[in-house]
């Protein structure tokens, strides 16, 4: 007589019901002879791509077989949880078994398999479930709807390939990390014709980012982006083609102090050839913060009507209007460049506390640095020169400073800056003191002064 051989099965399944990896291990518990001998040596099966387990091994209860009440040692390894029990191998119950009904001999531990692990990739905006073309035609913004939809409440990631999504409204309703292959490589375009906002960020999608695209609104788009959230980043962008006057390329709006869009950070980003402001901010659109910011050929290159922006590396050039519009306090400019704009470099109307720190401001149309109405504004550390003003013209403004500057007038150019610092109106108490401000070097003369109370010592006039 010899052994009968059985097919052992099992179907193994994960807690939340997905098909695990893993293997299965044999091991008679001393060798057995019927005829035949089988040894006591491990046999070792993978389960496939189902979960699956199938072998066939050696019944242990032929009549023949000894020694009689040998079993096999099963060790499992499923999915990275493990246990060991011995099990009967019937000669009798048929030619393919299920390892579950086969009884155990000896102690069986119990086994919990771990629920599997799931990775989230980023939601291709080329996935079947999207399937966006990303060849420039078309609109696509249903379809982006649909990939928004997919994301979970809390938000997530959308991946932008590398091609054009020309599309209508896009808009957050929870949070969207928005990430492309590079600012020349992944496009939003506005469709043909449009003239809403093209990305708009709702209340209800704090803490989103749009990363590594070009934006463009094809000449009719009035908005880009729109900011109606709080804690937003915009960085490594690069838009263009705004239309109309009374848009912009990023628009900070907030609804209220709860729905506000403040402490938002943009960096790395480049405005170029809009309509109307490269970034207009307005209500409740506080302490937000600018990095490596660079504007040009605009209506205005910025408007802030809120307080506590603060732009470090902002570069400012070619608009038709003035290039920076403050008309709320507490702003911080450090390491600017504002330059060749039609109106002031920078305007700034009931915007108290202001300070402005080695900047370079240079060939605008009107002064330099126009203040208004704007009490206790600082300008320290400039190179103020070749403006179509003044370099400082201060009105109504009270306790003005201006200290080491460097001020004067490019005679080479047909452009004239007429005083280093011009004072009108109630203007009074201003400290100007360690400057470069030669009448010589300007067109008009020195400083022009009202009120009692100024003081304006150790220039260099």
């Amino acid at each position: 007589m010899s052994f009968t051989t059985v097919t052992i099965t099992r179907d193994y399944d994960l807690a939340d019901g997905t098909d695990p990896a893993g293997t299965v291990s044999f091991t008679p518990t001393a060798p057995m002879v019927n005829g035949t001998t089988v040894v006591a040596a491990k046999v070792t099966e993978r389960l496939n791509v189902d979960g699956l387990l199938t072998i066939e091994l050696a019944a242990n209860t032929d009549p023949a077989t000894l020694p009689a009440g040998v079993t096999y040692l099963v060790e499992e390894d499923i999915g990275g949880a493990r246990r060991s029990y011995y099990v009967e191998i019937p000669h009798d119950q048929g030619a393919a078994l299920d390892l579950s009904t086969l009884a155990s001999v000896g102690v069986a531990p119990a086994i919990t398999f771990p629920a599997k692990v799931i990775v989230e990739a980023p939601l291709s905006l080329t996935d079947p479930r999207v399937a966006c073309t990303l060849d420039g035609t078309g609109d696509e913004s249903a379809k982006v709807a649909t990939a928004i939809a997919l994301l979970p409440a809390a938000g997530g990631h959308i991946y932008h390939p590398p091609g054009t999504l020309r599309t209508g409204a896009i808009s957050f309703d929870r949070p969207v990390r928005w990430e492309g292959a590079g600012d020349q490589a992944s496009t939003i375009q506005a469709a043909s014709g449009f003239t809403g906002s093209l990305v708009t960020i709702t209340s209800a999608a704090a803490f989103s980012r749009i990363s590594d695209v070009q934006i463009g609104g094809g000449g009719s788009a009035l908005k880009l982006i729109v900011v109606a959230a709080p804690r937003i980043r915009l960085d490594h962008l690069h838009l263009t083609g705004q239309s109309g006057s009374s848009g912009a390329a990023i628009h900070y709006n907030g609804v209220d102090s709860t729905n506000s869009s403040h402490a938002g950070q943009l960096s790395d980003v480049r405005i170029l050839s809009c309509g109307g402001y490269g970034i207009w901010l307005q209500g409740f659109s506080y302490d937000n913060e600018f990095t490596n910011l660079w504007i040009g050929s605009c209506n205005v290159g910025v408007r802030y009507e809120n307080t506590n922006g603060f732009f470090t590396n902002t570069h400012v050039w070619g608009c038709t209007g003035n290039g920076m519009e403050l008309r709320g306090g507490n702003h911080l400019l450090q390491g600017c460049y504002i330059e060749t704009n039609g109106g002031s470099g920078l305007n700034l109307f009931n915007a108290p506390r202001v300070r402005i720190s080695n900047c370079n401001i240079w060939k605008n149309q009107g002064s330099g640095v126009n203040v208004d109405t704007s009490d206790r504004v600082s300008v320290a550390d400039c190179l103020i020169y070749d403006n179509g003003g003044n370099g400082v013209s201060g009105a109504n403004s009270l306790y003005g400073q201006v200290t080491g500057c460097t001020m004067y007038d490019d005679t080479g150019s047909a452009q004239t800056q007429d005083r280093p610092v011009v004072t009108t109106g109630t203007s009074d108490s201003w400290v100007i003191t360690s400057n470069v401000i030669r009448t010589a070097d300007h067109a008009t003369g020195g400083n022009s002064l009202v009120g009692a109370s100024n003081v304006s010592a150790n220039n260099i006039t």
